[in-house]
C-alpha cells in the first residue's frame, strides 16, 4: 500500500494516494502470537515451564485448530462489554450467554472468556489502542465461514445499526459472503466488534474466511486474502464521504471523539472524565447565555469576574474608575457593567448599537473550563466636553456539561476604550 503513495497503481480501482493523504488505515496484523505459535509449531514454542504445563494438560495434544492464547484465554471473548444503555438510561454489559457447546468456563484451547473482561495483556493493549483514536470503522477478520456480521441490536439506536449495515453490504459484495445479523449469531460477549462499536458508535464488521480446516493450504490463504484484502480501502473511501456528527468528546489524552448520539456521547464523557461539545451552539446553551444578560445592568457576583483593561493609543481616560495609569489592569470585585462605564460626576454612558443578545460564536475546546463562546457589547457615550468616548466590552463564557447540562463555568471581559473625538468629527 504505501506503493500507492508514488504511482497509485498498487492497489487498482482507487485513488489511494489521495485518499491515505486525507485519512489512514492502521492495520493489526495478528492479535494473537502466541496462539498462532502454538497452532502452528505446538507447545514446544512456549519457552515458560510453567505455561506449558499448564497448556499441556488442557490442549489434549492437538493444536492445529487452537483458538485460544497460552494460557488458554480466548482472546475474542475477553474484551470489555460495558455499553450505554440509552433505554436504561445507564451503563451495563452486553447480554451475557453461558453454556452450549462454544462455551468454557476454565482454560481451554477455545471459548474460555478468561477470568474477567480486559484481563489479558493482548486484549487490553488493543483496547487502550482503540481509546487513543477516534477511528471510523473496523474490519476484525477472522475464520471460519465465509461470514459477515455486523449489527448490534443491543444498542438501541436504529441509526448504528443501519450504518453498519452498508458497510455490511459493501463487504459482503466484495467478497460474496453471506450476512447474518445478531439474531443469527452465538451472541456470547466479550468481542472485540462489540467493544468497538459500544467505544466508538461507529461500524464494527466481523469477516469470516475461508471454510477449510486447518493447518490449511496456502492456496486457501491465497484465496481468502484475495476476496477480502480491498475491504479495507473501500470502507476508508466511503467513510470520507460521510460528515462528521456534531456531538464530540474531548479527553485528557489530547483524545478527541466523535459521536453521532448526543446522550451516549454525554454518558461517554462522564464515563471517561471527558468533555462534551457541540459544534455549533444549540438552543439550550443561547438560551442561557442570553439569560445572563450581560448589558449596561449586570452583576457577575456569581461568575469569575475578572476584567482586562484593553487600550487603544492615547485612550481618554477620566472618570473610568477601572484605568489605572498602565494600560492593563485587572478588576477583582463585583461590578455591573453600567458601574464599570461610570463617570466620576454619576453621568451614566448612553449605549448605542448595543449588540446584547447577538449569536454567540462557538469557540476552541479548553478541558479544564469547557466550550468558549465569543460576544460583544459595543457602546458610546457623549462627555461633558461634547466629545464622544466610545468602546466595547468582549465576552468569552466557557460551558461545561456537567450530569448532561450545560453550566457556565466562568466568564471573562475585556474592555477596549477607542480614542474620544470631538462630536461632529
Amino acid at each position: 500500500m504505501p506503493k500507492d503513495l508514488e504511482n497509485d497503481k498498487a492497489v487498482p480501482n482507487y485513488n489511494l494516494s489521495k485518499s491515505l493523504e486525507e485519512g489512514m488505515i492502521h492495520f493489526v496484523p495478528m492479535s494473537n502470537p502466541d496462539g498462532y505459535d502454538l497452532a502452528k509449531f505446538g507447545p514446544g514454542i512456549i519457552r515458560s515451564k510453567s505455561i506449558r504445563t499448564k497448556l499441556i494438560g488442557f490442549g489434549k495434544g492437538n493444536y492445529s485448530e487452537f483458538k485460544a492464547s497460552a494460557t488458554g484465554v480466548d482472546l475474542n471473548r475477553n474484551y470489555s462489554a460495558d455499553f450505554f444503555s440509552i433505554a436504561k438510561n445507564q451503563w451495563t454489559t452486553v447480554p451475557e450467554r453461558t453454556g452450549g457447546a462454544q462455551y468454557a468456563s476454565s482454560p481451554s484451547i477455545a471459548y474460555y472468556r478468561g477470568p474477567s473482561l480486559g484481563s489479558e495483556p493482548e486484549t487490553k493493549a488493543l483496547m487502550d489502542y482503540i481509546e487513543a483514536y477516534d477511528f471510523k470503522y473496523l474490519v476484525s477478520y477472522h475464520s471460519r465461514g465465509n461470514l459477515i456480521y455486523y449489527d448490534r441490536p443491543y444498542l438501541g439506536i436504529s441509526e448504528y445499526n443501519k450504518k453498519a449495515e452498508k458497510y455490511a453490504r459493501v463487504a459482503a459484495s466484495m467478497a460474496s459472503y453471506k450476512m447474518m445479523n445478531y439474531s443469527q449469531s452465538v451472541n456470547y460477549n466479550g468481542y472485540l466488534g462489540d467493544f468497538f462499536a459500544n467505544q466508538t458508535l461507529n461500524p464494527a464488521i466481523t469477516v469470516e474466511t475461508t471454510v477449510s480446516s486447518f493447518p490449511a493450504k496456502a492456496s486457501v490463504f491465497d484465496g481468502a486474502f484475495s476476496r477480502v484484502c480491498d475491504i479495507p480501502v473501500r470502507f476508508l473511501v466511503e467513510a470520507k464521504k460521510e460528515p462528521f456528527s456534531p456531538y464530540w468528546v474531548y479527553l485528557k489524552q489530547n483524545v478527541k471523539k466523535n459521536f453521532m448520539d448526543k446522550t451516549y456521547a454525554m454518558a461517554y464523557a462522564e464515563k471517561y472524565s471527558g468533555q462534551f461539545a457541540l459544534d455549533k451552539p444549540n438552543l439550550e446553551i443561547k438560551k442561557m447565555l442570553e439569560d445572563l444578560n450581560l448589558n449596561q445592568g449586570s452583576t457577575f457576583s456569581n461568575l469569575s469576574h475578572d476584567f482586562v483593561i484593553a487600550m487603544n493609543p492615547e485612550p481618554s481616560t477620566e472618570g473610568v474608575d477601572a484605568v489605572a495609569e498602565s494600560n492593563t489592569e485587572t478588576v477583582s470585585q463585583n461590578v455591573t457593567l453600567s458601574q464599570l462605564l461610570a463617570y466620576e460626576s454619576g453621568q451614566q454612558w448612553r449605549i448605542s448599537n448595543c449588540i446584547v443578545k447577538q449569536d454567540w460564536e462557538l469557540g476552541t475546546v479548553d478541558f479544564e473550563r469547557g466550550q468558549a463562546y465569543h460576544n460583544s457589547i459595543h457602546f458610546s457615550n457623549i462627555d461633558m466636553d461634547d466629545k464622544v468616548q466610545s468602546g466595547k466590552v468582549d465576552m468569552v463564557a466557557y460551558v461545561k456539561w456537567v450530569n448532561r447540562k450545560p453550566m457556565v463555568t466562568s466568564v471573562e471581559y475585556t474592555l477596549t476604550l477607542n480614542k474620544t473625538k470631538a462630536r461632529d468629527e
